[in-house]
């Protein structure tokens, strides 16, 4: 008959490796978890205030309202310059 000593002390080690194992795996993943819904919410705050941006009415500066006034008025005299009829002095070809 053949006995082997000390079998179960093995087993016992392994088994708490294993034991140790897992738990450290489930504490990592537990971190993980709980970083990525930090930044879950941070992403969900940046997107609301991006979406209240969006929401409001461009607040424009003076200077810039007046600049793009100017550049209207400009166009409007241009199209009508283009639009003119040339005179009976002009010669077309």
């Amino acid at each position: 008959m053949c006995a082997v000593i000390g079998s179960t002390a093995v087993v016992a080690m392994a088994s708490e490796s294993v034991s140790f194992r897992i738990s450290r795996n489930a504490e990592d993943l537990a971190e993980t978890i709980h970083a990525l819904s930090h930044r879950l919410v941070r992403l969900e705050q940046r997107l609301a205030a991006l979406e209240l941006q969006l929401d409001r009415p461009a607040e424009r500066n003076p200077q810039e309202i007046s600049s793009l006034d100017n550049v209207e008025r400009l166009l409007t005299d241009c199209r009508h310059l283009l639009e003119m009829d040339p005179g009976p002095s002009s010669p077309m070809a």
